[in-house]
This record gives structure tokens, sequence and C-alpha cells, in this order.
């Protein structure tokens, strides 16, 4: 069984249970009154600090240079990447920092490493880059070689890391010749193993502790399908059908326990929120090991340690994410590490990486502080023998640094939680963020709305939102309805609701809620947002227009029963499998006629007559899921009917901004024309300074009835 898993690690038991709960109307009353005192009393410690300086847009978004810091599974060793050159270069050196003679290590300079990964035995390195996947053994020669590659067009990809074999891992690779899809155990001396292959792909490969193939699952793909999705066991000569998810369960199984007949499970069955449990195979039934004792989120992550004498394998924490992440033990022993590491370490977002050999009382474990507050991560080396906790990392960052400015922790602007509740009584819940020292009373507001739709905002550092508060503007971030991670009813209590419909309003509900306690000026409103968000941009201009002054849409749909007909042809296109009955369930089904037609009809691209303000639209000229062409056809439509909109297309992009200048120029056009018409700062251009970005804005930009172009009027 691997412990590398691409989602979450696993677990097998759990001394601490906790029952799903229901909050009560009282309780509900309480939590409503507890966040409008908390948000009162940010309004005021807001209110209270020192008006931040103009920032520079760029220092903004500059992050350190050192990133992708692994602690080795025999917990000695660390390893990490410092991103090399000036500029958008893509290179980096891969360093090794030695915990006992606290030595540092420089092995190579590689270019476009994504992710790095330590083999179970501690001695190589796995490296993902554009041509597959790399490796780097640290008992040899360590200059990497390609060990190998991965054509992504045929779906071949890096599925895991063995722990079984102590150097190697699983991928799947596509044969060409039988169509099929083969997963294969390679090792570094280049050695390969097929474990399985099928017709169909599958997903969630995972092998047993002697390294054959354990389970997978995949998608019901008869043709009366209703989205379920099976898991099987494919340890026997055929692969038998052992448990079912319904379509509204995103499962996910991490061990098969053959002896005992019963399978580890993430899964919202029979529940509103997901939660580790384990399934009964032989009475079908379900015993919940975890969930989330607040009774708000889904489990977020799970880590377990494997015992490779034995084969045991020991829980560890289990982690969850509300308004902020919160981790719980699994015993006594870890509860009181949680405790240490929380106590020593102020922060909202600590990614807790305890060993994985099972010696937990021992080893280190590796702390990742992402604390929103703080634009560099910092990285601690937890001792729980000593329950004390050190940055071994620090001084090599600082220097790595020290040729470049971020932006300092004084002038990061805070966000905080806030619920509410929707017009019809649901609760909801977002982030709103304050520029510091302003009167939020009569601060301009911006509306940020997330992509998706299926995901969610976290209070994490965000360069758009600290961009957008340095400037003046309060920003608040909904997670409306089908945001992700609050349970069932929270992402699928509305279906087929989206552009003029309850999805939408949730949105503006929670703009109604802040202006009502005080916060910003209800006549310098702006929206912004980007794909969904996007399509949510061009709604609320389209069915709100009394209420917004001016959006900003990136790359957004103006009909999402069409975009997903045409995200159904990228995906097809890209070889991946599409959820039909999700996608028909939740948003539309597209052979249905009138509900396409119902669903047109509340879209934005139905209603873009009823705009009356400002709109500036970004486009990623080579974007294979909302077509360029489809948002210029969309601008030059409202061009036509005389509205005041601006194109830019990014001859770079894809969906989003994938160059340096890209991404500045999609700055300068949000904050240029919020500034122009909500009267927040802005950092003009410098015609030396800034003399490419002033180019590459003149030349992409195709229509322009806002005067954002330099030195257009």
């Amino acid at each position: 069984m691997s412990i590398y898993s691409a989602w979450i690690r696993g677990l097998v038991l759990c001394t601490l249970m906790f029952p799903l709960t229901t909050a009560t109307a009282t309780e509900a009353n309480t939590t409503d009154q507890a966040t409008d005192k908390a948000l009162r009393q940010a309004i005021v410690y807001s209110q209270n600090l020192s008006v931040a300086p103009l920032l520079d847009r760029e220092l903004i978004s500059r992050n350190s240079k050192v990133y992708l810091v692994r602690l080795s599974p025999n917990g000695k060793t660390l390893v990490f990447l410092k991103k090399e050159g000036q500029g958008n270069t893509k290179l980096a050196s891969l360093w090794l920092y030695k915990l006992k003679t606290k030595q540092f290590k420089k092995l190579f300079t590689f270019r476009e490493i994504s992710e790095i990964v330590w083999s179970s035995s501690s001695q190589s390195i796995f490296m993902a880059v554009p041509e597959g996947i790399a490796v780097s053994r640290l008992d040899a020669n360590p200059s990497p070689y390609i060990l190998k590659k991965l054509d992504p067009k045929l779906k071949e990809k890096w599925l895991d890391v063995e722990d079984s074999f102590p150097d190697s891992l699983v991928v799947q690779i596509w044969d060409r010749k039988q169509q099929q899809f083969i997963i294969q155990r390679v090792e570094v001396n280049g050695t390969t193993k097929e474990l399985y292959r099928d017709e169909n792909e599958l997903r969630n490969f995972t092998t047993d502790f002697a390294g054959n193939a354990s389970i997978a699952a995949s998608r019901n793909r008869s043709k009366d399908t209703r989205g379920e999705k099976f898991i099987y066991d494919l340890s026997g000569a055929n692969k038998k059908h052992i448990w079912t998810c319904q379509w509204d369960d995103n499962c996910r199984a991490f061990y098969f326990d053959k002896t005992n007949q019963r399978l580890l499970l993430r899964t919202n069955q029979n529940a509103d929120l997901a939660r580790m449990a384990w399934a009964d195979l032989k009475t079908k039934r379900l015993h919940t090991i975890h969930s989330d004792p607040l009774a708000v989120a889904d489990i977020e992550a799970v880590s377990l340690a494997v015992s490779p004498l034995d084969n045991t394998i020991k829980p560890l924490l289990f982690s969850y994410y509300g308004d902020r992440q919160l981790h719980y033990g699994a015993s006594l022993d870890i509860l009181q590490h949680i405790d240490n590491i929380n106590n020593a370490v102020a922060s909202d977002y600590l990614i807790l990486k305890p060993p994985l050999t099972g010696d937990i009382g021992n080893s280190p474990w590796l702390i990742h502080d992402r604390s929103p507050l703080k634009r560099r991560s910092h990285f601690y080396l937890y001792h729980p023998k000593t329950a004390t906790l050190n940055r071994p990392l620090e001084g090599f960052i600082a220097e790595a640094d020290a040729d470049i400015n971020i932006i300092r922790d004084e002038y990061i602007a805070p966000s905080y939680a806030i619920h509410y509740k929707s017009s019809d009584g649901f609760n909801l819940q977002g982030y709103v963020t304050f520029p510091s020292g302003i009167d939020l009373t009569k601060a301009p507001l911006v509306v940020k709305v997330h992509g998706g739709p299926f995901s969610r905002v976290k209070n994490i550092y965000d360069s758009v939102t600290q961009l957008l508060a340095n400037r003046g503007y309060i920003v608040f971030q909904p997670n409306f309805r089908a945001s992700t991670g609050f349970g069932k009813a929270y992402q699928l209590g509305v279906l087929r609701d989206f552009g003029d419909g309850r999805i939408q309003q949730d949105i503006i509900d929670g703009t109604d809620y802040l202006l009502r306690q005080g916060l910003g000026d209800r006549k310098k409103l702006g929206i912004v947002g980007h794909s969904f968000g996007g399509f949510s941009v061009l709604g609320a201009l389209a069915f709100t227009p009394e209420l917004f002054q001016v959006g900003f849409a990136g790359a957004p749909p103006d009909d999402i029963g069409r975009s997903v007909r045409f995200y159904k042809r990228f995906i097809k296109k890209q070889r991946r499998e599409l959820d039909e009955y999700f996608f028909k369930r939740v948003i539309v089904d597209w052979n249905n006629k009138t509900a396409l037609a119902e669903n047109t009809r509340k879209s934005p691209a139905a209603n873009a007559h009823k705009i009356n303000k400002p709109l500036v639209i970004w486009a990623g000229k080579n974007d294979d899921r909302v077509f360029a062409v489809d948002v210029k056809n969309y601008a030059l439509r409202i061009e036509a009917m005389e509205k005041k909109v601006s194109l830019f297309v990014d001859p770079k992009a894809k969906h989003s901004p994938s160059s340096k200048i890209g991404f500045l120029a999609y700055q300068y056009l949000m904050e240029k024309v919020l500034a122009d018409h909500l009267g927040g700062n802005l950092q003009k251009l410098e015609p030396k300074k800034d003399k490419q970005l002033i180019r590459y804005l003149k030349k992409n930009m195709l229509i322009d009835h806002n005067g954002v172009t330099p030195g257009l009027k």
C-alpha cells in the first residue's frame, strides 16, 4: 500500500469517534451573533491600523525563491527547490539539508520541476518534469536523468511512489497496439513490471503491502448510468465489484483490508459531510471513524504511517477546513503533539506532515506555515521528544531572497470569515478583507467571485485580493452554494439554477449583508471574477445593474449550459473522462431542449442588453475551456448595443495568465477600471519603467470603450 496518495493519506483505526450533528436554531442564532460581534471587532481593529503605502503590483505577487520543501521518510534529510535566474525563467536548483550535520548541499539545476517526491528508501528523489519523470539517486551520481517519458495526451501519468519497493514508482501508460491502459512499476534502474491492465482508465489505483494490484475505481459506463462510482478488488484473476458510491458522493478508497473484508473510505454516504469510515463488505454498512467535530466541513486530509517491519498502519491526524484549518489527533499523544505545535506557531493554516515510518514519538515532523498574514512560507521541524520547533531553512531562505523585494507582513491586509443567511434562509460563509486604516463605512467594496463553480475560497494569501485591499477596497469573497468543502447540502442544495437564479442571489445576499453591517459605500460597488467568477460578473451587471457600478470579467462564459457542452468536448480532446451524469444533474441536461432553453433564458448571454455599467473583459487566446472566439463574440455583440465594454486578449495565455507580463496586464486592467469608476488608488504606469507592459497592453487590446488602454482618453 502506498502512503504517497495524490489527494490524501489513509488511515486504519481511530480511538476518537465524532458523530455527525446538525446545529439547532438556538445554536445557529448564537453563531450569527458571534459572527457579527467578531466582525465589529475586526472593523475597529482594521480602522485603527496605519494606512499601508501604495505598493508595487509586482511586489504584491512576488514570492520566495525557496519552495517544495520535503522531508525524507527516514526523517534525516530535507530537500527543496530554489528558483534560479532572473525574470520569468523556470530554472530551479535542487538542494539537500542534512539534519544531523546541519549542512546544505546543491545537487544540480534543472528546468520546470513541478513536483518532487522522496522514494520510500530516502535514497532517490523523483521529479515531475515536462517530459515525464526524472530521478536523482543520492546513493550514486545525483545528476538527474529521465526515468520515464509520459505523454499526457495519451493520459499517461505518474500515479504514486511504492512503499514495498524502496526505489520505485507507479505510472499509467497507454498500450497503443492493444488499446489498453497499463499500470506499471518503474524502478530507478529502469526495470519495469506490469501490475495491471484494463481497457478503461481506472482511478485511485492502490497496491497491497506486497506490491500487487489491490483496488481501483471507475465510473459506471453503462447506458443507464446514474453517475455511480464502482470500487473493484483487483487481487483476483478478474476485477471484482465490491462497493458502489452514488453520483453525489465523491468517495475515495484508500485501503482494502482483504482479511477482514472491509474498505477504508472517504465518503458522505448517508450523511451531509464527508468523513472517514470503514465499509464492511459483508454487511454493506459504514462505520464512521472520524468526522468534523464542529459539524461544518468535509474531511480534507488524513495522515497515516506505515511500518515496513510488520506492515501495520497507524492513523495519525485528521484535518478539516471550515473557516480555518483545524487538526485532530487519532490518539492522545498525537493530540498533545498538535497542541504543542499550535501553541508554538500562531497560524490559521498549518500543514502538518508527521513521519511516515510510524515512529512519531522520535522522528521529526515537517510543519509548513502558510499563514495568510505571511507572504513567505515558514518551514519548521517539530521534535516530538523535546516538544520543540526550529526553522532550519530560515537563514538559507533569507539569503536566497536577499536580492528581491517581497511584501512585508505588516502590509498584508487580514481577512475574516463571515457567516450570513441567504434570503431563502440558508447559512452561507465567506471572507472579507479590509484595507488598513480606512473608514470602512465610506470605502468602495469589490465582490470577488471564485471560479469553478465547484471550488471554494480559503483564507490564504491571494495576490489579487491583496492588490485590491492595498488600493483601498473592501474585498468580499463569498462561498456561494455550489462551493465545495462544506457538505452535500452546501454544494448540491441548489441544482440547475445558474445565471439569474439562486446561486447568483447568494452572492448578492452576501453583499447586502456587508452593507447592512455598515461596510462599504453602496454607491461604490464593483464585482470581479475569473472563469465561473467571470460568468457571475456578466450576470451581476445584467441582473442587478442598479447595484454594481463596474465589472471585470476574466475568461467569462456567457452561457454556462453551452460552456458545459464545450467543456465536454475539451475533456474528450484531453482523453479524460467527463462525469456527464453529474453535470446534467447539477448544471443542465444538454440533451433536454426545454431545460437547455430555460438555462439560456436565465444566462448573461440572453440578458446582455440589460447591462448599463462599464465592463472590462480578459480572454486567453489559447483557452481550451472558454474559447476566446466566444468571449470575443460576446464583447462584439454588446459593443454593437453601444455598451461600455473593453476586451483584452492575451496571446500567450490559455485559461489564465501564464506569463509575468500577462499577469501584470491582467492586474493593471482590473486596477485601472476599478479606480476610474470606484475611486480606489491606482499605481500609474511609468513610460520608462513600464515600457514593455504599456506596449503589451496597447498591442492586445481589441476593444476599449472604457479608456483603460495606456495613452487612450
